[in-house]
């Protein structure tokens, strides 16, 4: 156990203060409507977007002397901020484990989930969520002995969207993103570079569509009406997760969408060929798999639904080193 009380054995809770901003809102301060008393703003037993948690672990035998990896991970809705455990872990080894937390059963990412309501939607591109991960990011940094080079997010469901919102915001600071059955909301703060990402979708998740969703159309992919598809693209401000992975590949200066297999292990991922080393982006649309659900052949996809899956965090430690 670390002098401060942090452990390898399990997870210790610590709370932050992110600060709110005054006249200028930058990624480093919760913007005035999701401040308490603001439009948009939150409180579950205290928590709120200037006051939050989240979760740590330290890996087996850390050592202050040596520099680690940080893994942070979010889960899918259902409850308030974390009492225990990682929200979505990827059987690290060797790297410090990060519990993200969230308010009010979900990340404020997808759609209402930060505003409130749809017609304040515009509000989250100054999204809470980047303010709390920088912040909890830069806890960990003062505390423990971080690789600076090798810090990834990784999230399911609604921490998917977080994954995806910290992925774009947080590019100058996060070396690779995971995601699964998540999604990249229409409003939201600014990019800031490119990002390694490995993105797992099910066909059929009618919750998280893959899409494109268009207003007006049936998705036949997800069985969705049309009245299906116009209430999903307000209550989520998304029209879909392929078009948040498109925006990767754009960031990340791919060139064309030819792909090839990824790993004949995961027979559903595909690499796409025209992307920098440094910056691949690996896509995993799962037939038949619906929300809750990432398996396709008897082969799993997720390491939330089965302990010691590798695909994820394989990924994230096989990527080459950016200078």
């Amino acid at each position: 156990m670390s002098p401060g009380g942090d452990s390898s054995n399990n997870f210790t809770i610590h709370d932050i203060d992110i600060p709110a901003c005054g006249t200028t809102i930058t990624q480093e301060c919760v913007a005035p409507a999701f401040v308490p008393g603001g439009v948009a703003a939150q409180n579950n037993g205290g928590y709120t977007f200037v006051h939050r948690n989240f979760a740590l672990q330290l890996p087996d035998n850390y050592d202050p002397n040596s520099a680690y990896p940080v893994v942070l991970g979010g889960g899918g809705c259902g409850g308030g901020p974390v009492n225990n455990g990682n929200g979505f872990g990827l059987n690290e080894t060797g790297a410090i484990e990060v519990g993200l937390s969230y308010i009010n059963g979900c990340f404020a990412d997808g759609g209402t989930a930060c505003s409130g309501s749809v017609q304040n939607e515009p509000l989250c591109v100054n999204s809470p969520e980047v303010p709390y991960l920088r912040a909890a990011l830069a806890a960990v940094e003062a505390k423990f002995c971080v690789d600076l080079a090798h810090v990834y997010l990784g999230g399911y469901s609604s921490g998917g969207w977080e994954a995806f919102t910290g992925g774009c915001a947080m590019a100058d600071v996060l070396r690779g993103i995971v995601t699964e059955e998540g999604g990249m909301r229409n409003n939201r703060p600014a990019c800031t570079g490119p990002i390694a990402a490995l993105m797992v979708a099910g066909e059929l998740d009618s919750t998280n569509p893959i899409g494109p969703l268009v207003m007006g159309m049936p998705y036949a992919p997800a069985n969705m009406s049309v009245q299906d598809v116009n209430g999903t693209i307000q209550s989520l401000d998304s029209f879909g997760s392929a078009p948040g992975r498109d925006d990767i590949l754009s960031r990340n200066g791919c060139v064309g969408t030819a792909t090839a297999t990824y790993d004949p292990n995961y027979p559903a991922c595909v690499q796409y060929t025209g992307c920098p080393a440094a910056y691949p982006v690996v896509w995993c649309p799962l037939p038949g798999a619906g929300h809750n659900d990432s398996s396709y052949n008897n082969v799993n996809y997720s390491p939330g639904s089965v302990k010691g899956d590798p695909l994820m965090w394989n990924f994230l430690t096989k990527l080459p080193a950016v200078l």
